[in-house]
């Protein structure tokens, strides 16, 4: 691991994200002390190519069999908190 002042850091910051990007640490000096660490992001995962990875259909043929519900979201939660003990 590299360190560097912060004078320097601000005259070469291309070459020192170049660096990081490659993976090598680089700290940051304020007056003999480390003020900041320049690291690598972590890499991004790539996004699938197909826009729509679910079955659908598989999606709608279980639903299906589902119950529906008979009240509504907001009635089932005050009728939850309304018969909790507390």
């Amino acid at each position: 691991m590299d360190r560097v002042s912060v004078r320097d850091a601000a005259s070469h910051l291309a070459e020192l994200v170049s660096r990081a990007e490659s993976g090598e640490d680089v700290e940051i000096v304020v007056d003999g002390r480390v003020a900041a660490r320049l690291t690598s992001a972590p890499r991004r995962l790539i996004p699938p190519s197909d826009p729509h990875p679910f079955d659908w259909d598989s999606v709608a043929a279980t639903s299906s069999k589902m119950a529906r519900q008979t009240e509504s979201a907001g009635d089932f939660f005050r009728r939850l908190r309304d018969e909790a003990k507390y």
